[in-house]
């Protein structure tokens, strides 16, 4: 557009310095006419007649139009000429500059395809790296997990094996020191119950309740030292337990840990990325704006430039009129001029013949003034010398011969010149339909190629502008085509990221989740174990106390046995010797026989209060 302003205005200043020039040929062509003129006043020295001069006036307005038509053809030629060349330049600029702008833009998207391909493979080099130096981390962490977690199983199985042991060793002492207590109880109740017989049978139901309550102690105290023994065994484990406790949740702050580190890049990353699509809807938005501003000023040139052509186009036809008017006008007030010119003629023709005369005049008194002077110098000759005669006579002879060379001379410039008149005439009279018609013609053919110019300056700027929207178009389609490869390769960089965060999560909850899976696992063995190992335990305490118990019974049954057995013996021994004495046995027959009560009396039995 400023290139074609450019050329408008560059136009308009040749138009301008054409009219300059033209009127400068016109100023010419009438000063030439004015010359003319004078050569024509001058031929009146000879007697012409009244027509022929008047028709030598009209021809010499013929000469001078056609020497002013000639001039403007020439310098409208060359002015055309010239045009043309400067269109023919200013086009050359401008597909120059066009090439130019084409070899700018495929540089700088070169330049930007290079820079955005080197921009990923940074990216992608840093991803890479970031994601190796994040497995290194994660196969150490869980490298080291895994050691922890072999030394805390071998250390808990050790542990077991020495609490086992210990606690098997706990037991053996406890049943020993329970065995030997038992069997010195067993001893000291075996040693008193033969004292007191007599209260086991009056007692019996005290003895049994005592028993009782000896055995409940006994199992009381057999379940507190079992307790205790657990509550040792507790107490020895929680640090091991405490401390994988410790580990774990350490495990899970790491894990965490990690997953917030890896949500606040991929938070910042996001955040980048967003910031970069806002700048790019932003520039989009600039650009589009900015496109719609210069679509509305071209559009508003180009209906300017075409208002400005319609003016001109109007201004040339009425421009046209009024040259035909100012031409006839110019006929008019010439032929006004030509009829004054013909009275200054007739004047100056009056004026030249008086003074013609009065030349005359004077040459011919000259020519009686000379004549004086060569009689007296005649006469004086003929007192002087022949030699001064002769001289004279030679510088007479030499007056003539210059006399008749000048008249000669000038005759012969007259001659030329009234030669040169009438074929001027003849020319003019030959060549005026002609050149008029001619002028008429290049006049016609200059406004033709005027607005052929016009229009093709107006072809050739509408192709200037197809071509910059064409390149415009394709830088936008190319800058569209290049965002949207980068916005591919960002996004595809992005969803890499994001698979490779989102694998290395997975593969840490996974491995936390195996973790714990088998932390569980291995809590539920333990359960299970120690669930088992407190079962069998338990089972074998109440074997042991069952087998103790029936032992202890049986014990006390075969002593009771025993001693039932003795108490007959000894009572049938006693009958027998009191049989042998001749003695009574019935009172030895009788329940509670030989029974002395000393004190208050006591009831024996609840069934003896009824």
């Amino acid at each position: 557009v400023v290139a074609a302003q450019d050329l408008e205005a560059r136009l308009a200043r040749a138009e301008v310095r054409r009219t300059i020039h033209l009127d400068k040929r016109r100023l010419i062509a009438g000063r030439h006419g004015n010359y003319v003129k004078s050569v024509y006043l001058t031929s009146r020295r000879h007697n012409v007649s009244l027509h022929f001069r008047a028709g030598c006036a009209f021809r010499l307005f013929d000469a001078q139009w056609l020497n002013q038509a000639l001039r403007s053809a020439a310098a409208m030629q060359a002015a055309t000429l010239r045009r043309d060349a400067i269109l023919q330049d200013r086009v050359a600029r401008l597909q120059d500059a066009a090439v130019r702008r084409q070899q700018v833009a495929r540089t700088r998207l070169r330049v930007g395809v290079e820079t955005a391909s080197a921009i990923a493979q940074n990216l992608a080099a840093r991803l890479h790296g970031a994601s190796r130096r994040r497995s290194a981390q994660f196969a150490w962490v869980r490298h080291c997990i895994s050691g922890r977690r072999d030394h805390l199983r071998a250390r808990k199985i050790q542990a077991a094996h020495v609490a086992k042991r210990i606690a098997k060793a706990a037991v053996l002492d406890k049943v020993n020191q329970a065995t030997k207590r038992r069997e010195g109880w067993l001893e000291r109740r075996r040693a008193a119950t033969a004292a007191r017989n007599w209260y086991a049978k009056v007692l019996a139901h005290r003895q049994q309740e005592a028993r009782e309550e000896d055995a409940a102690a006994l199992a009381a105290r057999i379940s507190d030292e079992q307790e205790a023994a657990a509550q040792r065994r507790e107490e020895f484990t929680r640090p091991l337990f405490s401390e994988l406790v410790a580990l774990r949740s350490q495990r899970v702050q790491h894990v965490l840990h990690s997953h917030h580190q890896l949500l606040v890049r991929l938070s910042a990353r996001k955040e980048a990325l967003a910031a970069v699509r806002l700048a790019e809807f932003a520039h989009l938005r600039a650009r589009a704006s900015h496109a719609v501003w210069l679509h509305t000023q071209q559009v508003t040139e180009r209906r300017e430039h075409d208002h400005v052509f319609r003016q001109q186009c109007v201004a040339s036809h009425a421009f046209a009129r009024l040259r035909s008017a100012e031409i006839r006008r110019a006929l008019a007030q010439d032929a006004i001029r030509v009829a004054a010119e013909e009275d200054r003629t007739r004047g100056d023709a009056a004026r030249l013949r008086v003074h013609i005369h009065t030349e005359e005049l004077r040459a011919f008194s000259t020519f009686r003034l000379i004549r004086a002077d060569e009689k007296r110098a005649l006469r004086q000759a003929d007192k002087v010398s022949a030699a001064i005669w002769f001289r004279t006579q030679g510088q007479l002879a030499r007056t003539r011969n210059l006399l008749r060379e000048e008249t000669l001379r000038t005759s012969s410039a007259q001659a030329m010149q009234e030669a040169a008149l009438r074929k001027s005439i003849g020319l003019t009279l030959r060549a005026r339909k002609g050149f008029v018609e001619r002028a008429v013609v290049a006049t016609r053919q200059n406004c033709m190629r005027l607005v052929l110019a016009e229009k093709e300056a107006a072809t050739a700027t509408k192709l200037e502008r197809a071509a910059a929207r064409r390149q415009n178009e394709l830088v936008a389609k190319q800058t569209s085509a290049r965002r949207t490869l980068d916005r591919v390769v960002l996004s595809r960089l992005e969803r890499q990221s994001t698979e490779v965060v989102d694998n290395a999560i997975k593969t840490a909850m996974q491995a936390t989740i195996n973790l714990q899976a088998e932390s569980r696992r291995f809590q539920v063995l333990q359960a299970r174990q120690r669930r088992a190992r407190t079962q069998t335990q338990h089972a074998t305490t109440i074997a042991r106390t069952l087998k103790s118990t029936r032992r202890l019974a049986a014990q006390s049954k075969r002593e009771a046995a025993e001693g039932r057995v003795e108490e007959t013996t000894k009572r049938r021994n006693a009958l027998m010797a009191a049989r042998k004495r001749g003695q009574s046995t019935v009172s030895q027959l009788q329940p509670y026989a030989g029974l002395q009560v000393v004190g208050t009396a006591i009831t024996l039995w609840p069934q003896a209060a009824a």
